[in-house]
């Protein structure tokens, strides 16, 4: 009496205690014609009045009938209540065996009986139904022969009746079981996808609070930027232009025209410093096009400025999704030419920009004068302020910095740093500008 084909097993204990009854339930069913064939045949054996030539003959009808039921239900498990034809077939042949074999033997007629469960095995539907009403008589005969009496025709109605309701009350204990499962699987099922949902609407809201956050953070950056635009960089601007004026009044040989020229460097070097923190700042260049137009932005205006031809070169995929990454990345970019400007003396300059898969690296290099890497000091290990906050800016999202120089043989910054990428970009180079 098999169960209609169960769905596919879920994680759930519950669903595999489900699977694990059901194989149980089917293999004890299967198993069935073999104990009664067994007990038959080790009954029939016992008496000691039997020819050698009808043990013989019980052997082989034996053979016959456990080859058969191995063949239709041992060898395909998958036929039993889903194939009407060749169980038909199986059915027809089990009984007429086992009806011969009770012939021969008496204990057989405990086989024809087994017909009855086995019918509701075997046959889908209606079906089995049928072939326990022609169990029925064969059942009354095997017991009673060569008796027969008036009386068997109503023993064989009773039997088949009893054995009809008793497999149908079976098949319905084996249907609510299904529907319970299904039901359960259905649960488990809504119960996963609501996890799924609840799951999704945190990472949900959890990416809306940093957006918040990120767009809080640029809002302050700004406004401090605006605020040090007009207040300091102002101050300075102004201080810069009087001394200006103090220089150009005061007498060549007057003794305070050094300290007066002294502080207007100072001025300048501060009031430099002060426009470097307002650009570092504000959104800038990635508030527009992304990362890789910000920085052929930043090397446009940097060769423009101090007229020197500088190479863009972008290969692979290097469009990272994080903007602290694109801030790292764009601010390292701005230090290392900023540097350049200042101490390499070089000819010309080099930008690599490099996606490699989950990661991204962009190497700065200058031909200029170079120097001795090993003879920084452990405070100058980032090559000055600048790059020490560029450097401080990449660990923040799980960066590094690499610096690479001789004297006489120019020098590569390097920047690396994890990064899922988003946009793939077709390899590409710019020429010198």
């Amino acid at each position: 009496m098999r169960a209609a084909s169960p769905p596919a097993a879920t994680a759930s204990d519950t669903e595999a205690g489900f699977l694990a009854f059901e194989r149980r339930w089917d293999r004890t069913w299967a198993l069935l014609p073999y104990l009664l064939i067994g007990l038959a045949f080790v009954a029939s054996m016992i008496p000691l009045d039997t020819s050698p030539s009808d043990r013989w003959v019980i052997v082989a009808l034996v053979l016959a009938l456990l080859g058969w039921h191995y063949w239709f239900v041992t060898r395909h498990p998958h036929w039993p209540e889903r194939r009407l034809v060749p169980m038909a077939v199986y059915f027809v042949g089990l009984l007429t065996l086992a009806l011969v074999l009770s012939g021969r033997a008496g204990p057989f007629a405990l086989v024809v009986v087994g017909c009855f469960p086995m019918a509701f095995v075997a046959l889908p539907g209606r079906w089995a139904y049928l072939a326990v009403a022609v169990t029925g008589p064969c059942a009354m005969l095997s017991i009673t022969w060569p008796v027969v009496d008036g009386s068997l025709v109503a023993q064989a109605v009773g039997a088949s009746v009893l054995a009809g309701f008793v497999g149908w009350a079976i098949r319905r204990i084996e249907a609510e079981g299904v529907r319970r499962r299904e039901a359960h699987a259905e649960l488990m099922a809504l119960t996963v996808a609501l996890r799924r949902a609840n799951a999704d609407k945190d990472a949900l809201r959890a990416q809306l609070t940093r957006s918040a956050h990120e767009a809080g953070v640029a809002a302050e950056r700004a406004r401090l930027a605006r605020d040090f635009h007009d207040t300091l960089a102002q101050g300075l601007a102004g201080i810069g232009s009087q001394l200006e004026n103090a220089d150009t009044l005061l007498p060549e040989h007057h003794p305070a025209g050094p300290r007066v020229r002294t502080a207007l460097r100072l001025a300048r070097t501060s009031l430099a410093e002060a426009r470097r923190s307002v650009q570092a700042l504000r959104p800038g260049p990635l508030s527009g096009d992304g990362l890789i137009a910000a920085i052929r932005q930043t090397v446009d205006l940097w060769s423009q400025e101090h007229a020197l031809p500088v190479r863009l070169e972008v290969t692979g995929d290097v469009e990272p999704t994080d903007e602290a990454v694109q801030t790292a990345l764009l601010r390292f970019t701005q230090e290392g030419l900023a540097n350049i400007g200042r101490h390499a003396r070089a000819a010309q300059a080099t930008v690599t920009v490099s996606g490699m898969g989950d990661l991204v690296m962009i190497d700065i290099f200058d031909d200029g004068v170079g120097f001795e890497v090993a003879a920084l000091g452990p405070g100058d290990a980032g090559g000055g302020y600048g790059l020490t906050a560029a450097r401080e800016r990449l660990a923040a999202v799980n960066g590094q910095l690499s610096i690479e120089s001789a004297p006489g043989a120019g020098t590569t910054v390097t920047a690396t740093v994890p990064a899922p990428v988003a946009v793939p970009v077709p390899a590409r180079a710019e020429a010198p500008r």
